[in-house]
């Protein structure tokens, strides 16, 4: 037996230390082998019968593999831990921003940001990072959490008219902000119709990188049978809403904002000797608004930049439409 066994001595300078757990194990297999006798091993070694089948058993099954041997690691296979900090940042945000339970959380994840949990992976996630509806921020995660972290989660849409400016047939400018990121659109008809808000709607939807959620136009007394006629056109596009507030109640909306600066800042200052050339400088105005121009009320960021915080916008490095 012991010339067997020389053959298993640990060499520290050629073997991991897991050789060291599998050498007196290996030794009672091959002293069994010798003996024949359970009882004899027991007594060499001092061990039980218990102990002794536990891991005669793990030896045999394995095919006499003497790494069957090894202490079998308790760490679990699937640990909150080993949750990426991006999700779990969305996971305690979603609880936040919802108060959803397990189960409508695992759907507000899925169809929000394409992340995937069982129930209880957030249920462990979200006690270990969110206790007593209070979020742990610090321990052991620094989350920095962004609240209404979600582009497309409400649009507000106004118009203008900026004809005096132009100097040409009547224009009215309509525009389009993200609640959350300030990135705009914005595109110039003839007039004010039912017509012209439908084109420019399905415009904004197509045009914005993000999926809409929530849609607000101001509602002009003038255009009468407008939210009806905006609700049933786009009942299959899977916007959560359509909100008309009154025109009166939109004087300070991010909208209206935007076109005070246009005046101040592009139709107060800019000569156009065509209506084409109005429309390619106007453009080049809107690509700087949204690229370049950064805003007190992002932090100092632009409105690209802003847009670049959302995880499943952070690839797209430019916007022009």
């Amino acid at each position: 037996m012991f010339e067997q066994l020389e053959r298993y001595k640990v060499n520290q300078n050629t073997f991991s230390d897991k050789t060291v757990l599998i050498h007196p194990r290996l030794a009672w297999i091959i002293y069994y082998k010798e003996v024949h006798s359970v009882t004899k091993v027991c007594e060499r070694f001092g061990i039980s019968r218990k102990t002794f089948y536990k891991w005669w058993n793990k030896y045999t099954k394995s095919g006499g593999d003497s790494s069957s041997l090894l202490d079998s690691s308790k760490k679990p296979h699937n640990s909150p831990l080993s949750t990426p900090e991006d999700i779990v940042k969305k996971v305690v945000e979603g609880k936040i921003l919802t108060g959803y339970g397990q189960r409508r959380l695992r759907e507000y994840l899925k169809e929000n940001y394409d992340i995937t949990l069982s129930e209880h992976t957030i249920w462990k996630l979200l006690k270990r990072h969110y206790n007593n509806d209070i979020p742990n921020l610090e321990k052991p995660l620094s989350l920095n959490i962004e609240l209404f972290d979600n582009p497309g989660k409400q649009i507000e849409i106004g118009m203008i008219d900026v004809s005096e400016y132009t100097g040409t047939i009547p224009s009215i400018l309509f525009t389009a902000l993200d609640s959350f990121t300030r990135l705009r659109i914005s595109k110039v008809y003839k007039k004010i119709s039912s017509a012209n808000i439908q084109d420019f709607v399905s415009f904004v939807i197509d045009e914005y990188p993000f999926k809409i959620r929530s849609i607000s136009i101001v509602n002009d007394p003038s255009l009468t049978g407008l939210q009806d006629m905006t609700s049933n056109s786009f009942s299959d596009l899977e916007i959560t809403s359509f909100a008309f507030p009154n025109i009166d109640d939109m004087k300070n909306g991010i909208v209206q904002e935007a076109h005070q600066k246009d005046i101040r800042d592009f139709f107060s200052r800019v000569n156009f000797d065509s209506n084409q050339d109005f429309l390619r400088k106007f453009s080049s105005y809107l690509i700087n608004f949204n690229n370049h121009q950064s805003r007190d009320d992002l932090d100092g960021l632009t409105p690209l930049q802003k847009l670049r915080t959302s995880s499943k916008s952070k690839f797209i490095f430019y916007f022009e439409y």
